[in-house]
This record gives C-alpha cells, structure tokens and sequence, in this order.
C-alpha cells in the first residue's frame, strides 16, 4: 500500500484582536509593524491533516507564502499537525501578489515538496482577505478536484479515493449536509463549522 502524502497551505494573518493593524502609504498591510498569527482557518487545516497522520499514517508537509517572520506560523502549523517537513516560499517579488500569483506560486512550492501529493488542505479563507479563492486556484492550477466547504472525509487507501462531507446552502437552506467521492488527488478547503 502506497502512503499518503499531504501537504497543508497555511498563511500568516495579521492579530486583529490586537487592534493595532498597520498599513503602508500604498494600503497594503505593514506586516513588520503588526503582529501576526496563524489563522484559525489555516490551523485547522493543519488539525486535518493530523487526523489524516495518525489515521492513515500519511506522510504531512505544511508550506506557506510570506515574509522571513511566516516561519513562526510554519512552526505553530507543524505543532498542530506533527508535519513532516515545511517549507516557508519568501521573496520581496512576491509581496502584494493576488490571487492567482498565490495560487501559481503555491502550486509551483507543493510541487517541489517530497513525492507527488495525494491531498492537499487549506483553510476556508483568510481573515485579511476573506476571498476564498487561492484554494480553488490552486486546486485548479494543480489539476486537482477542488472540495470546498468540507467538515469531514475519510480516505479509502486502497481505493485511493476520499468521501467527503461537504455543508452547503441550497434554496435558503444552510444546513444541507453534502457527501461526495472522488479519486485522489483532491483538494479540501476545510469548513470552519
């Protein structure tokens, strides 16, 4: 049986329950001047790929795109997940970068971590952004199936496939609980619900 590999996006958020934000005269955030954090829906996304590692003894890389100072977040994500390895994609060339930069530039960092992944997490998204989009991108960018809203899978190892359990609104409704199965490699956007 082939082992799992997984690798986890994670990003480095400003602490806004610190209230002191900082911004550059360009309106980007002045991220040497505010302090920083995991966020919640990045460490979650850590906590899954946990599960995946004690489950089914899945071999776990965590990286993230950011300043020198996002190693910080590295370590705390790789104390959440009992990762294997993390990398940390940092140039002065990235800074500002939207979306799909992101997600190119994610793509490109998972395909330089060791073996060909099986499953990639994310967050949902991300407070300074709130977006939602670099997961799908990089889904779609990797060739991956993208599963977003997910708040519990299961993989089948010999199946190579994950079912997943996906919350989602239909006609007003918000309490719609979805199952769903596809091959790996697959992409999950881990639900904060």
């Amino acid at each position: 049986m082939t082992p799992l590999n997984i690798a986890v996006i994670v990003k480095l958020e400003p602490d806004f329950s610190e209230g002191n934000v900082s911004y550059n005269p360009d309106g980007t955030l002045n991220r040497a001047e505010t302090k920083n954090i995991l966020g919640p829906h990045s460490a979650l996304a850590a906590s899954a790929a946990f599960y995946s590692k004690v489950r089914y003894g899945a071999r776990v890389s965590i990286g993230t795109m950011g300043p020198p100072n996002a190693d910080l977040i590295l370590q705390h994500a790789q104390q959440i997940s009992d990762a294997d390895e993390t990398f940390l994609f940092s140039d002065r060339i990235f800074a500002g970068a939207d979306t799909l930069g992101t997600a190119e530039l994610l793509k490109v960092g998972i395909k330089k971590m060791q073996g060909q992944m099986d499953l990639v997490f994310s967050g949902h998204r991300a407070s300074d952004g709130e977006t939602g989009q670099v997961g799908p991108q990089t889904a779609w960018k990797l060739g991956f199936t993208f599963l977003g809203n997910v708040i519990d899978y299961e993989i089948d190892v010999e199946k190579r496939t994950v079912r997943a359990k996906r919350s989602v609104r239909l006609q007003g409704f918000y309490d719609i609980i979805e199952e769903v199965e596809a091959p790996l490699p697959v992409f999950i956007a881990i639900d904060p619900s």
